[in-house]
């Protein structure tokens, strides 16, 4: 999963992952979730837009047996929404499960579903809270949250949130050429250099999130209104071939 994404997950930290609804978190949740099942490692995911039937039926057409990382104990699933318990209740089914389990790996999707339940004093607490807990207990951890932007970035970095997780990761839609495309971008990895480059991801049934590269020649990807930019000599080409055509050599 680090590879994934660009080195904006590592071991023992929280990894704040936004974008707006269908860029791709819970698919890229799940691949974290997977790939530390594949390596023997207990993990918990806790969603809320989903059932756990759903969960694995999704998961299933990426090739991703995750029914059986359930049954065999390695991936524990938690689908109970936030109005049903108390922030401080939550936090202690979340730290119980952990100890209990010995769980090295966490997913909460999405954390936008308790900020919309809790006041803001409430949930900046929970979040704090629930972050020294996954660091004390030596557990790496994804919380996904879901913007109303879909061609524009969110204002994440300067909220609360930014400010109690480890790193930010960035997925977003963005319209190049009269295509949508799907963006990944790290933008804070505490502590650490981290890639730079505004990488472009695909979600395909073979591999679930592959990244392809980094956008090439292209401007204003961040802002929702990308373009492509032209070299010098595209730019030479094209003066030349309209001074031709007004002399009317062409």
């Amino acid at each position: 999963m680090d590879t994934l994404l660009c080195g904006g997950v590592y071991e023992n930290s929280t990894t704040l992952m936004t974008g707006a609804s269908g860029s791709g978190k819970t698919i890229a949740a799940l691949h974290f979730i997977m790939e530390g099942a594949k390596r023997g490692e207990k993990s918990l995911l806790i969603e809320f837009e989903e059932s756990p039937d759903q969960l694995y039926r999704n998961a299933k057409s990426f090739g991703w047996d995750l029914e059986k990382y359930v049954k065999n104990g390695l991936v524990k699933i938690v689908c109970h929404y936030p109005a049903d318990l108390k922030a401080e209740q939550y936090l202690k089914v979340i730290q119980d499960m952990v100890l209990t389990n010995k769980i090295k790996r966490v997913v909460l999707d999405s954390i936008s579903d308790f900020q919309r339940i809790y006041n803001e004093r409430k949930f900046r607490a929970f979040v704090i809270d629930l972050n020294t807990f996954l660091r004390m207990s030596d557990v790496t951890s994804v919380l996904t949250n879901t913007t109303s932007q879909i061609l524009e970035v969110t204002e994440i970095a300067e909220t609360h949130l930014a400010t109690t997780t480890d790193n930010i990761v960035i997925l977003k839609y963005v319209e190049l050429g009269g295509r949508m495309h799907r963006l990944i971008s790290v933008l804070k990895q505490r502590g650490s250099k981290h890639e730079k480059d505004l990488m472009e991801f695909e979600v395909t049934t073979e591999t679930g999130i592959e990244i392809l590269g980094p956008f090439r020649d292209v401007e204003n990807l961040m802002s929702g209104s990308a373009r492509r930019t032209r070299r010098i000599g595209e730019e030479k080409a094209e003066r030349d071939f309209i001074q031709e055509a007004v002399a009317g050599r062409i």
